[in-house]
């Protein structure tokens, strides 16, 4: 078994890491780039992204943005109009049939080091196709490109691990910065279901009892028997209104199970609150690999150091690094 380190810790080829950005310009293309820097060669990378990156330029600010650097003979899924405005030759593998705002998804090898700009699909359906083709390339280790407004390639479905990308620009000043970085940190570090396998029904809302058994189903939360019970298990989208139409019922869970946390979409009030009605749990999730933060943002830069040390507790206990500067605290 192969086995590359990134960011430090060993991982076992082949691996899906996807990096997901909680703002704008809190550093995800540079964490690519930091990783792909590193890879070696056996790694035979696969790289794609939920969004447009690798842009000469933001499209809001108008300021230079980092660019996607590929060493020759990565592997890249990219629209045919962002293959127009990149720089380094390239093979086309494959036309995947895949449509964007930006064109037709390609499966494309870089024939020389380079710039690219990349753009690849934004549905968990079309993100796995993309990794089985580059797994079926002979890619060891598939990155992709994400952000939290696109969660949908930290799906397990997609990814085996994740990196949370974050900065002085996920908030107004640092202590929101921290808080919003501490929310979602929460939401990707959710425990696992694991005192009974628990069948996903087909309705919306379903009671388990001790053994697991579903004892009653229903799309309305209200056709369930009120009181106490082991688990109410949601299947799709945990929302706000789901939430709570699950806060103002008279059934009193034990444990609330989400799917995964890529299927929750909570505001961190409606979590606290959740969490008070019934621990709230995954039935599966991707590792949460690591954190990388970035001091600056289109109007502010912060010392290095001192941002550093002000959210490295925050990130706890998850490696964090910040890939410029050289930083970084290891648990």
């Amino acid at each position: 078994m192969t086995k590359i380190k990134v960011l430090g810790r060993e991982i076992a080829l082949p691996h899906t890491i996807s990096i997901i950005g909680l703002a704008k310009n809190v550093g995800k293309t540079t964490t690519l780039n930091h990783i792909i820097r590193n890879l070696p060669e056996e790694a035979r990378p696969g790289v794609s992204s939920t969004g447009l990156d690798g842009e000469r330029y933001d499209s809001i600010t108008g300021k230079p943005k980092p660019r996607i650097f590929l060493k020759r003979g990565t592997f890249a899924a990219t629209t045919d109009d962002c293959l127009s405005k990149s720089e380094a030759r390239y093979e086309t593998i494959e036309r995947t049939g895949m449509k964007t705002s930006m064109g037709e998804v390609m499966i494309i090898r870089a024939e020389e080091d380079g710039f690219f700009e990349i753009a690849g699909p934004c549905s968990i359906t079309e993100l796995s196709e993309v990794k089985k083709k580059f797994l079926a390339l002979g890619c060891g280790a598939v990155i992709f490109d994400g952000s939290i407004n696109r969660k949908a390639s930290s799906s397990v479905r997609i990814c085996d691990s994740l990196i949370l990308a974050s900065g002085l620009n996920a908030g107004a000043g640092i202590l929101q910065a921290k808080s919003n970085l501490m929310f979602w940190k929460t939401i990707y570090d959710l425990p696992k279901f694991r005192e009974f396998k628990a069948p996903e029904s087909e309705r919306k809302f379903a009671v388990m009892v001790e053994d697991g058994a579903v004892s009653r189903s229903s799309d309305s939360i209200n056709d369930l028997p009120p009181g106490p019970c082991r688990a109410l298990s949601v299947k799709g989208a945990l929302t706000d209104q789901t939430a709570l139409e699950i806060l103002d019922a008279a059934i009193e869970p034990e444990a609330i199970l989400a799917h995964e946390p890529s299927s929750i979409f909570v505001t961190p009030g409606t979590l606290a609150r959740l969490n008070k009605k019934g621990r709230l749990f995954v039935r599966e999730k991707a590792e949460l690999r690591a954190i990388t933060l970035n001091p600056t943002s289109p109007s502010h830069i912060h010392e290095s150091a001192a941002f550093f040390n002000e959210m490295k507790e925050a990130c706890e206990p998850h490696d964090t690094f910040d890939v410029v500067a050289g930083l970084s605290a290891v648990y």
